[in-house]
Order: structure tokens, then C-alpha cells, then sequence
């Protein structure tokens, strides 16, 4: 008993058995027992990925983004996409997001992520169009038989200080911009009086002492990059003299000169921190004084 089975809209045909592999978008010829039917879908499916808190993207200037895209996929309607996703996929599961999210969103997180560290926070957020064009070059068109009909960039945010690692230095230095980022938004100046005058006079004042505080901060972590490559350096350097044939004194004299040269560069960056410091409290007694003025 021959049967005609007709394909629906966005859908494809596959039969297997006597006379090898057909495939139709149309409608194919079925006799039981000797052919097996298999329907594969060919509607849009939507994927969303959210990167965001301890798995955000980390930009070239080390700060990190929350983004937010959504992707969409279909099978390719191409004889040779439809059969790359019959011998790849599990066609019962093939309109599951969740099945879906599984074979696609790790290689979408990758192009994501490479494509954020080539661009700065502040370009990234600027340039969705720029994160979205090549991210889809990372991509490419190689998906088993899916293609990427399109990608949405939703948003892209700073993410919180709290969801940086402690124990990564560049995240730590990209922390610290963030933290400048969020503090270089200047406090609306308003002509007010009495409380609201002294209310603002206050949030000034935890404003500019904030700012002092993040620029010792930022000296400091420059200050431990610059020691902690000095210590791999002079590491080197006693490793590489155990093999030279140059006189061990002449090497460890050239390493304590070294040596003397970062402790002097250290020295000129603590007297930098303690002037910052010094500046901070001067900034922060005149603006009790111009507080206590305002008083009446």
C-alpha cells in the first residue's frame, strides 16, 4: 500500500529505507514497512543568552559588560542542511529551546566574549551594531545544518563592582576604571538653601572624597603591577645566570642594581599616594568650612 505524505508550511520530509535517503519539501512517497518518515521543522526558533554578574564579558579595558542578546535560528532549507540535521540532531526535539540552547549558546557566549575583548566598555555599549556585525564573522556559517537568520543585541549595562573576581588582577584594574566611570557624572548644581543646601553641600563633599579615594587606589594597583613584574623580572634574571657563562658577580651586580632602581620608583610612588592623600584632606576640610558658612 503506497501513501503520499505532504509536507506543511516550514517543514521538510525526510524518508529513509528502500532507495536510500529522499528528501522533499513538497510531498514523497511512503510505503510502510520498507520507508521511514521523519518531519523536520523549518520555523524560526529564538535563543536569548544573558551574560551578566560573574559571567559577563570582560572588555579590552578589563571592565566587565552585562549583555543581553537574543539569536535566532532555523534549519536551513537546503537538501544537505536538511540532512546534516537529520544525522546530527535529534529531530523530536528540534523546536526545544532548551535542546537548542544546549548545541548553540556556548558557541554564540565564544564569539561574544572574543568579540568584547577588542573593544572597550564604553565603545561596546555605543556600538551594538559593531559588537553584533562581528560577533556574527566569529560565528560563521558553519551551524550543522542551522542557519543564523539574525542577532539582537538587547542591552548592554556596566556591570555591579560586586561581581568582579578579587583574586583577578585585571579584573581588579577594570574595577577600579568602573569605578571612575560611575563617579565622572557631575552632581547637578541647583540653587537651593537651608537643608537641601546642606544635603547637597554633604552628597559634594562623599562625592569628591570618593574620587580622591579611587585615584590612591588606582596608584595603588599600579604601584603592585609595577613590583610584581619587577619580582618576575629579577626571578628571571637569577634563573637565566645559573646558565650564563658571564661571572655570577657581574650578574648579581647588574640584578641589585635593578633592584635599587624599583625600590626608588616605589619610593616616588608612595610620596604620590601620601601627596593624593594630603590633597583629599585638604579638599574635604574646605568643604566643612563651606558647609559650616552656610549655616546661619
Amino acid at each position: 500500500m503506497f501513501l503520499f505524505k505532504k509536507a506543511q508550511t516550514k517543514q521538510a520530509l525526510v524518508r529513509v529505507g528502500a532507495g536510500g535517503t529522499v528528501i522533499s519539501f513538497d510531498q514523497i512517497q511512503v510505503v510502510p514497512f520498507f520507508h521511514r518518515l521523519t518531519i523536520i521543522d523549518l520555523s524560526l526558533q529564538r535563543l536569548s543568552l544573558h551574560l551578566s554578574e560573574s559571567q559577563a564579558i570582560l572588555c579590552k579595558d578589563f571592565i566587565k559588560a552585562d549583555v543581553k542578546v537574543v539569536f535566532d535560528i532555523k534549519v536551513g532549507a537546503n537538501p544537505s542542511y536538511i540532512q546534516n540535521v537529520f544525522h546530527s540532531f535529534d529531530t523530536d526535539q528540534l523546536t526545544d529551546p532548551t535542546y537548542l540552547a544546549q548545541w548553540f549558546l556556548p558557541h554564540f557566549e565564544h564569539a561574544l566574549r572574543v568579540v568584547g575583548q577588542t573593544m572597550d566598555f564604553e565603545d561596546l555599549r555605543s556600538q551594538p551594531d559593531k559588537l553584533r556585525d562581528m560577533a556574527l564573522e566569529v560565528i560563521g556559517k558553519d551551524l550543522s545544518g542551522f542557519e543564523l537568520e539574525d542577532m539582537l543585541v538587547e542591552s548592554i549595562e556596566r556591570t555591579f563592582v560586586d561581581f568582579y573576581n578579587e583574586e583577578d588582577y585585571l579584573e581588579q584594574q577594570g574595577k577600579a576604571k568602573a569605578k571612575q566611570l560611575a563617579m565622572r557624572a557631575p552632581i547637578k548644581e541647583e540653587s537651593v538653601g537651608g537643608e537641601e543646601a546642606d544635603a547637597l553641600l554633604h552628597k559634594n563633599l562623599m562625592a569628591e572624597e570618593a574620587r580622591q579615594a579611587l585615584e590612591v587606589e588606582l596608584v595603588e594597583v599600579e604601584i603592585a603591577q609595577q613590583l610584581e613584574i619587577a619580582r618576575l623580572e629579577a626571578e628571571r634574571q637569577v634563573e637565566l645566570a645559573k646558565y650564563t657563562t658571564k661571572t655570577e658577580q657581574n650578574t648579581a651586580d647588574k640584578i641589585d642594581l635593578e633592584l635599587q632602581k624599583i625600590r626608588a620608583q616605589a619610593q616616588e610612588e608612595k610620596q604620590k599616594i601620601e601627596q593624593l592623600q594630603r590633597e583629599a584632606e585638604r579638599i574635604k576640610a574646605e568643604k566643612k568650612n563651606d558647609k559650616n558658612n552656610l549655616k546661619p
